[in-house]
């Protein structure tokens, strides 16, 4: 069996394995740390914040408060219509779960403030809550203080040549907040195959 699911449901021990995992995996996966990012996605009817109708643009703001709307990313070409992806970090994150449209309206107010006449209302917009949602829990992993490259490996590791944990969270290279490439993991996919592959052949 393959397990793929986030770490943020494996640390909320909603799934129970018997027999139990061994104390040793159970301790990798409490040590490895899961962060959360969310995103206020704006849609408007003009892309007001382009210089140029055809150039996408990113937006930056520095907030007195750490990861309040850090960046607006010019998602318009991948969205087919003019999109602000706001992204929210640290507390903010928590007010975000709290009172959605409160930080939508901030989100607008900034915009509004740096673009003055030029700003125009979204149209729609879409909040995430991978915080919450109890199929992820969280966004990514995320190194955490005392945490260790065993940690990983032992993450990685099978459980008696019939579970294997596969997923973002186990790799230990490049392991930074976010650091996934994808949200899948191609590495994983791949050593998933191949043991199976060699599970069956046995």
């Amino acid at each position: 069996m393959i397990v793929t699911v986030p770490l943020g449901v494996l640390k909320a021990g909603v799934i129970s394995f018997r027999p139990k995992l061994p104390p040793r995996k159970i301790q990798a996966i409490n040590n490895i740390g899961v962060g959360v990012v969310e995103k206020v996605i704006l849609s408007f009817d003009d892309p007001f914040w382009r210089l140029s109708k055809t150039q996408p643009r990113r937006v930056f703001y520095i907030s007195d408060t750490q990861g309040e709307f850090p960046a607006f990313i010019d998602a318009s070409d991948s969205a087919g219509r003019p999109v602000l992806v706001a992204f929210l970090t640290g507390e903010h994150v928590h007010l975000l779960e709290t009172d959605a449209e409160a930080m939508v309206d901030r989100a607008s107010q900034i915009l509004k403030s740096i673009f003055g006449d030029k700003y125009r209302a979204p149209t729609s917009v879409h909040v995430t809550n991978w915080g919450t949602d109890p199929f992820s829990l969280g966004s990514y992993s995320t190194p955490t203080v005392g945490v260790t490259a065993k940690d990983y490996e032992q993450l990685a590791q099978p459980v008696g040549q019939r579970i294997l944990f596969a997923g973002e969270a186990r790799r230990r290279t490049e392991n930074t907040p976010g650091s996934s490439k994808a949200p899948w993991d191609p590495e994983s996919v791949r050593r998933g195959a191949s043991w199976v592959a060699r599970s069956t052949c046995n």
